[in-house]
């Protein structure tokens, strides 16, 4: 999501590590940033870290078709929900040919969803978050201390 061009990236989620996300990302003027969350007023307190922030407060899991549009207005998804709720926004990513970024690991689930991730010529990226950025790390450090 960079360049002079607008982006706009779906947050879902609005808990502790989407405050730091909307920070970092939320600083450009060329990317507006939507924070979907069950929690309302939580959503509106991390979108308001934008300079282009808006949030949107409404049942995740159960409103595909709201879900759908904001991912299908969306140049990139960040899932910072659960990771059993992943498949489900993997679909609507595949459909719209969004491109999408998890912090969780990757579930069976979603590694099933990659021929069609591929197809649709869309990214899915996963395990970019802290506990599984610092399990990698970690492992990689034990391999070159082995070596």
């Amino acid at each position: 999501v960079q360049g002079d061009n607008d982006k706009t990236v779906l947050l879902l989620g609005s808990g502790r590590v989407s405050r730091s996300v909307v920070d970092l990302l939320g600083r450009s003027k060329n990317r507006k940033i939507i924070v979907a969350s069950n929690d309302e007023a939580e959503a509106k307190d991390v979108a308001s870290l934008a300079l282009r922030g808006r949030h949107a407060g409404m049942d995740i899991a159960n409103d595909r078709p709201r879900l759908q549009k904001l991912v299908q207005d969306s140049d990139i998804v960040i899932s910072l929900l659960p990771a059993t709720m992943h498949p489900k926004v993997a679909e609507l990513c595949i459909e719209s040919k969004t491109d999408l970024v998890t912090a969780s690991y990757e579930s069976d689930e979603m590694r099933q969803l990659d021929a069609a991730a591929k197809n649709a010529g869309i990214i899915m990226l996963n395990e970019v978050g802290l506990d599984p950025g610092l399990d990698h790390m970690s492992a990689k450090k034990m391999i070159d201390e082995i070596r």
